[in-house]
C-alpha cells in the first residue's frame, strides 16, 4: 500500500465466498495495519485462515485509507484456495511373489487429492516391514508437478530395480503430498519385491560311462544343481555328437520341475528307449525361480547296446477316443545283426511303468522278418478293451530273431473315454415371470475322463421337445474341464425370440471323445414382456372431499401372462406431474389376477399428503409379476380436498344507529378457498340469549369461493332494543364455521306495507309503456314517497341498473294503488329485477325485493375498451397483453376480430391497411370474452399502428361502429439508435473534473431516445465505472449536448481511462460504441500495489 501525501492511516481486508463480494460473507472488514504514518507498507500479511471455506475459492478484497480520509478499495485483490485434508493413497497392489531377475514390472498404487490436487509422490525401500532393517532406497520420486498435474494419479509405476537388495524381500512404502502443503499421507509396506539376479549353477560329478547298456540302467547319473534362492527346473537334451551338434536324439526333457529348494543332488536317469545305439551325448540346463539359467554341454555320454531300435515318432495321443481307431507312428529297425521278429505293447496308469499295470504284453505284429518296420499301426482289440477310462501309458518291446529286445517305456499314451458326460439338473422350473433375460439357471455338467468340450441348449414351446423355438445353440465351447458348474443364462437374442408363454429348455453336452448326453425339459422359462395397462373410468374432477371415503374407478389389466402384482398412485399439486406431494405409493398389492376392477380408495398416507382447499392431481401405474411397469398414467383424476371450515370476516361493529326501518346491509364476508361456499345463515337472539330469529339463510347454493355482498336481516322479526346477530357458513362438503354475536342491531320501527300484486313480467320487452301493480299502505303517519330500483340479480345483487327512483312522492295518503311504469331506457338487456321501498312521514321504510322482473333485449354485442393506447414503444412482441373485452349476454358471442391501419378512422378509409381482419377468438359461445390477446407483431410497421376491433354474436349482430374503432394503438420501433463520435481521445492530463465531451446521439426508429450511459475501463478492460446514466427521459430523436464524467471522477485511475457510450431508445433498442475517447488523469490518491 502506498500514499505519497497525507501518508497511510490503516488498511483492511474482507473475505467472501463468491467474486465481486457475492456469496457468503466469511470474514468482515479486518485490520491489516493501523496508524502506520508511513508512505508505503510492503510487509507481507496474512488472513484469518480459520474463517476460510474448505475446498472452495475464498475471494479477498482490500481497502486502504490515508490520513486525509481518502480510501481506495480493490475487490478480489486475490483469492485463496483452502485445503486442509491430506491426499489419499489407494493400494491396489498385492505383494509381488514372483522372483524377479530384471526390472520393468509396474505396480498399481494410486494417489488422490480431490481438493488442491497432487504435488508429488515418493517411495522408499527397506529390508524389513514397517521401514525396519536396512534402508535400501531412500525416498524417491514417483511423480511431481513437472511430469504430472491433476487430482488423480492412476498410472502404474516402477521402482529402481537395480538398487534393490539381492536375494531377499524388498518392502516398499509410499507417501504423497498435495499442492496445499498438507502433511503427507504415509503408508508402509504397500507391496514387496523379491529380487534374484544370480544364475543357478551345475556340478558335473558324472564322467562318460563306457559301459554298453542293452537295457535302461535307471537313475544312476550324478549331475547336481544349485541356486542361492530357489531352483525351478532342470532339463537334459541328447545329441549323437558333442557340443550339442549332429542329430537331435531327445529334445529338452525335465529332470525335475517346480522344485523350490536351493539344490538337487539326487541321481537321475534318461529316456533310454529314445537313445540311439552307440554314443549318446547328454547336455543339461537349469533355471531358478527368477528365470535365470545356466547350461553345461556334454556332462556325460551313454553307450547303448546293439539291440533292436525303437524310433518313437509318436507323441502322446491327445485325441480322446471312444473307439479303437487310433494309428501310431512308432517305427522299429534292426541294429544290423538280426532281422526283426515281432513287437508287443503293455500299458500302465503312470509314467515309467509305475502305478497300476493295466495290461500284460500283447503282440501287435509278428513274423516281421525284415530289417525295419515303419508302417503306422493300431492297438489289438483285446489290448484296447483292457485299457482304463482316462490316460494309459503305453510301452513297446521289439524282438529280433536273435532274441534281443528293446523295451522303451511310455513311447506314447492313449486317452480312452467311452462314458458320456453327466447332466445334473439342479434347476426347477423358473417360476419367476421375466420381462428381460435376467434368469440364471443351475444345470451342471460333468465329465471326469476326456473332459467337457461343449454345452448346448434348445428351447421349445411345448414339453417333450415339441414345437421348437430355438434350435440347438452353443452355450459354451472349448470347456476343457471335468465340470461346468457355473450358473448360466440363455443369450439375449434367443430370449427376444421366445413367445410369451412357458418355454421348455433342453440341454446337451459333448466331451472331447465326441460322446453326447441330452437332457430334455430340464427347466422352463416363463416370459412376459407385455406391460400391464390401466383403463381410466374415473371422472377427471370429482366432488370435493372432506375425508378419504371416496372410491375411484380406474381399472388395471395384464395380458402378458404373469398377472398383476400391484399398482401405485402418485399425488401432485399441479397437472403434468409437477409439485410432487406423495411419490409412488402402493395402493393394492398381491393382486395375482389378469385384471383388477374393484373401485379403490387412496392410501391414507397419500390422502394425508394432499393439499387442503386445493385440487390434487392423481397419477397411476401398475406392475405385473414379470416386473413390467405400465406407462405412467398422468392426471387420471383429480381429488379436491377440503377439511377446513369457511372463514368469517367481520367488517362491521355493533350497529349503534337506531333503526326505524329495514334495508340496512351488513358487511360480514365469507370465504372458503376449498370446495366453495354452499350456504350462509344468520341467527338473532336477545340479550338473554332467547332466539328471535333462528338460523336463516343469507345466501344458499352459492357455489363460489367467497361471498362479499352486504346483506340484511329479517328486520320485522327483531325486537325493539338490542338484537344480537350470529352467523355461520357451510362449505359444499359440510364443513361449518360459526361466529357468535358478530354484531348487534338497535331497532325502533313500525313500517309501511307493500302489496305485490305483480308477478314477474315474462314477456321480453323492447320498448316502454307497461305498467305494474305494486301497491303501498301505511295507516299510521301515512305514506310519504315510494321508490323502485333495478338490479341484474335477485335479492338486489349483481349490477345496479337503476338506483332508487321515485314512483310517487308527497303522497300523504294511507295508500297508493296506482299502477306505475319503470324507466325502460335505463334497463339492461336481459332480466332486470325490480325492488321497491316505501317511506312513511316518519321515514320508517319498508323494502320489498324483486317484486317483479322485466326482460329486455335490443342490444348488439358490447366492446369494452380497457386498453389505452399502448404508449410503450416496443422492439419485440409483448405477447397477449391487450385488454379489450367483448360481451353479449343474450345469444352469446360467436367470434371477435381485429384489423390494423396506419392512421385513425379505419372505417372511413383512414390510412393504409397493415393487417386485414384477423380472428382473435372463434366459437366462443359464452356471454363474455375477457382474455387479454395479442396481435401479429411481426406484420406491424415501425411507428404508430391503430387497432380496430369488432364482435359478432351468435344471432349475427355485429358490434356497431365506432365502438371498436381505434381501441388502441401500438408503437413499434426495432431500429437501434445511432452514435456519432465527434470526440478524439482527451490528450490533456487532468487532475480535476469538469471537462465536457462531444458525442452526439440520434434515433430514427420513432420511439425517440430514452437514456444515455457511459462506461469507463482500464487499458486492459477492467471496469472502473460500470454503465452510468448521464441523460434520461430524453424523448427526442437527437441529443447533441456535451457531457462530462464529473459524477464518477473519483473512480477514474491515474493514467488512461477509456470511455465507451451506450444509447437506449424508448423501445429498449440499444447501441454501444466502445472506447469513443479516453481521459488521462493524474491525481494523488492512495494506491494499492
Amino acid at each position: 500500500f502506498e500514499d505519497s501525501l497525507s501518508l497511510l492511516d490503516y488498511a483492511q481486508y474482507i473475505v467472501y465466498s463468491g467474486p465481486n463480494k457475492t456469496g457468503n460473507l466469511l470474514k468482515n472488514w479486518t485490520s491489516i495495519f493501523v496508524s502506520t504514518n508511513v508512505r508505503s507498507y510492503t510487509e507481507n500479511w496474512s488472513v484469518d485462515f480459520d474463517y476460510l471455506v474448505e475446498y472452495s475459492t475464498n475471494y479477498v478484497s482490500v481497502r486502504v485509507y490515508d490520513f486525509a480520509g481518502n480510501v481506495n478499495e480493490v475487490v478480489d485483490a486475490f483469492y485463496i484456495l483452502k485445503d486442509t485434508t491430506s491426499a489419499k493413497i489407494i493400494d491396489n497392489q498385492e505383494g509381488d511373489d514372483t522372483w524377479r531377475n530384471s526390472g520393468g514390472t509396474t505396480y498399481d498404487v494410486d494417489f488422490e487429492d480431490s481438493a488442491s490436487g497432487l504435488l508429488k509422490a515418493e517411495y522408499c525401500v527397506w529390508t524389513g516391514k514397517n521401514r525396519s532393517g536396512n534402508l535400501v532406497i531412500d525416498w524417491s520420486l514417483i511423480f511431481e508437478t513437472n511430469t504430472f498435474q491433476g487430482k488423480y494419479y492412476t498410472d502404474d509405476w516402477q521402482v529402481d530395480f537395480d538398487a534393490l537388495q539381492e536375494g531377499g524381500t524388498n518392502w516398499i512404502s509410499v507417501r504423497v503430498y498435495d499442492i496445499a502443503g498438507n502433511i503427507y499421507s504415509l503408508q508402509n509396506d504397500v507391496f514387496y519385491i523379491k529380487k534374484d539376479i544370480t544364475n543357478p549353477w551345475i556340478v558335473d560329478n558324472q564322467t562318460g560311462d563306457d559301459t554298453v547298456y542293452d537295457a535302461d540302467p535307471g537313475d544312476i547319473f550324478d549331475v547336481d544343481f544349485y541356486d542361492n534362492i530357489s531352483l525351478d527346473r532342470a532339463e537334459y537334451i541328447v545329441y549323437d555328437s558333442t557340443g550339442m551338434q549332429g542329430t537331435l536324439i531327445k529334445d529338452w526333457t525335465p529332470i525335475f520341475l517346480n522344485l523350490g529348494t536351493t539344490y538337487y543332488t539326487q541321481n537321475w536317469g534318461v529316456d533310454f528307449g529314445a537313445l540311439y545305439p552307440g554314443y549318446n551325448y547328454i547336455s543339461v540346463r537349469v533355471f531358478d525361480s527368477a528365470g535365470s539359467s545356466d547350461t553345461l554341454k556334454d556332462v556325460f555320454y551313454v553307450r547303448k547296446g546293439a539291440a533292436p531300435i525303437v524310433h518313437d515318432n509318436q507323441l502322446g495321443d491327445d485325441t480322446w477316443r471312444s473307439v479303437n481307431d487310433g494309428l501310431y507312428d512308432v517305427d522299429f529297425s534292426s541294429s544290423g545283426y538280426a532281422l526283426l521278429d515281432y513287437f508287443e505293447v503293455c500299458a500302465w496308469t503312470e509314467l515309467n511303468q509305475s502305478g497300476v499295470k493295466i495290461s500284460t504284453w500283447v503282440t501287435v505284429v509278428s513274423n516281421i522278418n525284415a530289417p525295419e518296420y515303419t508302417t503306422d499301426w493300431g492297438l489289438p482289440e483285446v489290448f484296447w478293451n483292457s485299457l482304463i477310462q482316462g490316460k494309459n501309458y503305453v510301452s513297446v518291446r521289439v524282438w529280433d530273431q536273435d532274441g534281443k529286445n528293446s523295451a522303451p517305456m511310455d513311447v506314447f499314451y492313449v486317452l480312452k473315454d467311452t462314458v458320456p458326460p453327466s447332466i445334473l439338473d439342479n434347476q426347477t422350473g423358473d417360476n419367476t415371470w421375466r420381462n428381460s433375460n435376467s434368469g440364471i439357471y443351475n444345470v451342471d455338467f460333468l465329465d471326469n475322463t476326456s473332459l467337457l468340450k461343449r454345452i448346448e441348449y434348445r428351447i421349445c414351446s411345448s414339453s417333450g421337445g415339441n414345437n421348437e423355438v430355438i434350435s440347438w445353440t452353443v452355450l459354451v465351447d472349448s470347456i476343457n474341464a471335468s465340470s461346468y458348474e457355473t450358473d448360466w443364462k440363455i443369450s439375449d437374442s434367443d430370449f427376444s425370440l421366445l413367445p410369451e408363454t412357458t418355454n421348455y429348455v433342453s440341454v446337451r453336452s459333448v466331451d472331447y471323445a465326441g460322446l453326447i448326453s441330452t437332457g430334455t425339459d430340464v427347466f422352463y422359462i416363463l416370459k412376459d414382456t407385455t406391460s400391464p395397462y390401466a383403463v381410466d373410468n374415473q371422472t377427471d374432477i370429482g366432488p370435493w372431499q372432506k375425508d378419504n371415503s371416496a372410491l375411484y374407478d380406474v381399472d388395471f389389466y395384464d395380458t402378458g401372462g404373469s398377472k398383476l402384482d400391484y399398482f401405485e398412485v402418485k399425488a401432485c399439486s399441479s397437472s403434468g406431474g409437477i409439485g410432487v406431494l406423495s411419490d409412488w405409493t402402493v395402493a393394492a398389492s398381491g393382486i395375482n389376477s389378469d385384471s383388477y376392477t374393484l373401485n379403490w380408495q387412496l392410501p391414507l398416507s397419500v390422502w394425508n399428503s394432499l393439499k387442503d382447499e386445493a385440487t390434487n392431481y392423481i397419477s397411476v401405474r401398475v406392475t405385473d409379476f414379470a416386473q413390467n411397469i405400465s406407462t405412467e398414467y398422468t392426471d387420471v383424476f383429480c381429488v379436491r380436498k377440503d377439511t377446513s371450515p369457511p372463514k368469517i370476516i367481520n367488517n362491521v361493529d355493533g350497529d349503534d344507529t337506531w333503526r326505524r326501518f329495514p334495508g340496512t346491509k351488513y358487511d360480514v364476508d365469507f370465504i372458503d378457498n376449498g370446495s366453495g361456499l354452499d350456504y350462509i345463515q344468520y341467527k338473532v337472539t336477545d340479550s338473554s340469549g332467547n332466539t328471535l330469529i333462528d338460523w336463516t339463510v343469507i345466501a344458499q347454493d352459492i357455489n363460489s369461493k367467497e361471498y362479499t355482498l352486504d346483506w340484511e336481516v329479517n328486520f320485522s322479526s327483531l325486537i325493539c332494543g338490542y338484537n344480537y346477530v350470529s352467523v355461520r357458513a357451510a362449505d359444499r362438503v359440510g364443513n361449518i364455521g360459526v361466529y357468535e354475536n358478530i354484531f348487534y342491531i338497535k331497532k325502533d320501527t313500525e313500517t309501511p306495507t307493500i302489496i305485490d300484486n305483480q308477478e314477474g313480467d315474462d314477456t321480453w320487452r323492447n320498448s316502454a309503456g307497461t305498467t305494474y301493480d305494486v301497491d303501498f299502505y301505511d295507516d299510521k303517519s301515512l305514506l310519504n314517497y315510494a321508490q323502485y330500483c333495478v338490479y341484474s340479480g335477485t335479492g338486489m345483487t349483481g349490477t345496479l341498473i337503476k338506483d332508487w327512483t321515485y314512483i310517487a312522492s308527497g303522497i300523504n295518503s294511507s295508500s297508493y294503488t296506482t299502477d306505475w311504469q319503470v324507466d325502460f331506457a335505463s334497463l339492461e338487456n336481459g332480466i332486470n329485477y325490480v325492488s321497491v321501498r316505501v317511506f312513511d312521514n316518519l321515514l320508517n321504510c319498508t323494502t320489498y325485493y324483486d317484486v317483479f322482473y322485466v326482460k329486455k333485449d335490443n342490444l348488439k354485442p358490447n366492446i369494452y375498451d380497457n386498453q389505452l393506447g399502448d404508449d410503450t414503444w416496443r422492439s419485440q412482441d409483448p405477447g397477449a397483453i391487450y385488454d379489450v373485452d367483448f360481451e353479449d349476454n343474450l345469444s352469446l358471442l360467436d367470434f371477435v376480430e381485429y384489423t390494423v391501419y396506419s392512421a385513425t378512422g379505419a372505417s372511413e378509409g383512414g390510412g393504409e391497411l397493415i393487417i386485414p381482419w384477423t380472428t382473435i377468438a372463434s366459437n366462443i359461445s359464452t356471454n363474455t370474452y375477457t382474455l387479454n390477446w395479442s396481435v401479429d407483431f411481426n406484420s406491424l410497421r415501425e411507428g404508430k399502428n391503430y387497432v380496430t376491433v369488432r364482435a359478432w354474436d351468435r344471432a349475427g349482430n355485429v358490434s356497431p361502429d365506432p365502438v371498436g374503432l381505434d381501441v388502441f394503438y401500438i408503437l413499434k420501433d426495432t431500429t437501434p439508435p445511432n452514435i456519432i463520435d465527434n470526440q478524439t481521445g482527451d490528450d490533456i492530463w487532468r487532475n480535476t473534473s469538469g471537462t465536457t465531451y462531444d458525442i452526439d446521439f440520434t434515433d430514427s426508429g420513432g420511439s425517440l431516445l430514452n437514456y444515455l450511459q457511459y462506461k469507463v475501463t482500464t487499458s486492459t478492460g477492467g471496469v472502473l465505472v460500470d454503465w452510468y446514466t448521464f441523460a434520461s427521459n430524453i424523448s427526442s430523436n437527437s441529443y447533441t449536448q456535451d457531457f462530462n464524467v464529473d459524477g464518477n471522477w473519483n473512480k477514474l485511475i491515474s493514467g488512461y481511462n477509456y470511455v465507451s457510450v451506450k444509447a437506449v431508445d424508448n423501445a429498449g433498442n440499444e447501441k454501444i460504441l466502445s472506447d469513443v475517447f479516453y481521459i488521462k488523469k493524474d491525481t494523488t490518491i492512495p494506491v494499492v500495489v
